[in-house]
């Protein structure tokens, strides 16, 4: 299973999740923000990370929703 972030937190990235949940297909690590005031906290269940996790965590794949 691929480990993948998402990147943005809108509606695109709220349809993607859903699709994920459902087909299983993916191992969500969360989701990635540039917006400061939206990072450390949660959507769909999953935190919001600062872009710079990327310096800790290498996914997969990133998908960007924006």
């Amino acid at each position: 299973m691929l480990k993948i972030f998402i990147w943005g937190t809108g509606q695109l990235a709220n349809n993607l999740m859903n699709d994920c949940k459902t087909l299983g297909l993916y191992n969500i690590l969360g989701y990635i923000e540039n917006r400061t005031e939206l990072q450390g906290k949660t959507f769909n269940g999953f935190k919001i990370y600062n872009p710079e996790i990327l310096n800790e965590i290498v996914p997969d794949k990133i998908v960007v929703m924006t």
